[in-house]
């Protein structure tokens, strides 16, 4: 396979390959009917008996797959798309053999449902070269890849979409250095940690995430929404932003194994976050409003400020704390 490949950027020249030998170039496809390209550089349709690697001609501009995946029906095992291609289309693996795709193409975005394989029982798509052009990965983008267990993401992603990486074989992720938007991108992912840099200002849900440990403490975050952390059975630590501001509602329902959380400097409403399995609070001198109802379980406080701020706190009228033992003048962590 070396003597076809650019020494420079690694490309191939185009055509059907096995073990290694080009077998048809992509002009001979083209002739024997076994791909279809549109005058204005969409690929249609990729058909035929073609077991190996797949390099696309750099004719074409737009893969047309969609939910009719363009390489249904064959074996194709590898594909590597141009730097021609401008639009990656959807469902690009959806019901194919396919195991890996190397993207050449300087693309941008990668639309909703880009690798899903939904479709597919089972899932075979194992690795997949991102560029280092890309800044936004769309909705469902991986979702149900449960062969990929290893993804690096470019550090030029800025935004990852909702449920991107939705029940997919990934239990690791090295997550991008600038990232700002993660919406609600870790939905129902098998992740066993999360942690955000310091360039994220907003989340949205992370329920049903697989993860034990979730750090948002470097972020810009001010504002935890509604329901944010309902459903992460396994989740054990989660360290907060300095800067938080308010809880939504209901942000630990059904949580079962965070027993200990320790609420930042500054935030002064715990809201109705239902903390029922809470064993263990750090409690800030800033915290004076806990309208919601107290944490069943809850049996220590360690308190930020003195012995007078605590019984002054006007938190002690809304919990009754009778049997919950509070520590004063605490000044270190709970990890």
């Amino acid at each position: 396979m070396a003597k076809y490949v650019c020494t420079v950027c690694g490309w191939m020249r185009p055509g059907f390959y096995m073990d290694g030998e080009m077998v048809l170039s992509w002009d001979e496809m083209k002739e024997m009917g076994y791909a279809e390209v549109q005058e204005d550089g969409r690929l249609l349709e990729v058909s035929g008996n073609l077991d190996g690697l797949l390099v696309i001609g750099e004719d074409v501009t737009k893969l047309d797959g969609n939910l009719y995946s363009l390489f249904k029906g064959t074996p194709l095992q590898e594909v590597w798309i141009p730097r021609t291609v401008t639009d990656l289309g959807r469902y690009l693996v959806a019901g194919t053999s396919i195991r890996e795709v190397r993207l050449f193409c300087p693309v941008t975005v990668l639309q909703n449902n880009a690798f899903s394989e939904s479709l597919n029982n089972p899932a075979c798509l194992e690795s997949v070269w991102l560029p280092d052009t890309l800044v936004e990965i769309g909705n469902n983008a991986f979702e149900k890849c449960t062969a990929l267990t290893h993804l690096d993401l470019p550090a030029s992603v800025e935004k990852l979409g909702y449920a991107f990486i939705y029940d997919n074989g990934l239990t690791s992720l090295q997550l991008p250095p600038h990232l700002k938007d993660v919406s609600s991108a870790f939905y129902s992912s098998r992740l066993q940690q999360v942690i955000l840099p310091a360039t994220v200002e907003k989340i949205g849900s992370f329920s049903y995430c697989d993860a034990s440990v979730i750090d948002l403490s470097a972020t810009q975050v001010t504002a935890i929404p509604d329901k944010c952390f309902q459903y992460c059975y396994n989740l054990e630590t989660l360290r907060l932003p300095a800067g938080l501001q308010t809880f939504g509602y209901g942000c630990f329902a059904d949580n079962r194994s965070l027993k200990q959380l320790e609420l930042p400097d500054g935030l002064k409403s715990l809201g109705n976050t239902w903390l029922e399995n809470i064993e263990t609070l750090v409690w800030p001198v800033s915290l004076i409003d806990v309208n919601g109802h107290q944490p069943e379980h809850l049996s220590t406080i360690y308190y930020r400020g003195t012995e007078k701020q605590w019984k002054l706190n006007g938190a002690n009228n809304k919990w009754d704390l009778s049997g919950v033992t509070v520590i004063c003048n605490f000044t270190g962590t709970l990890d």
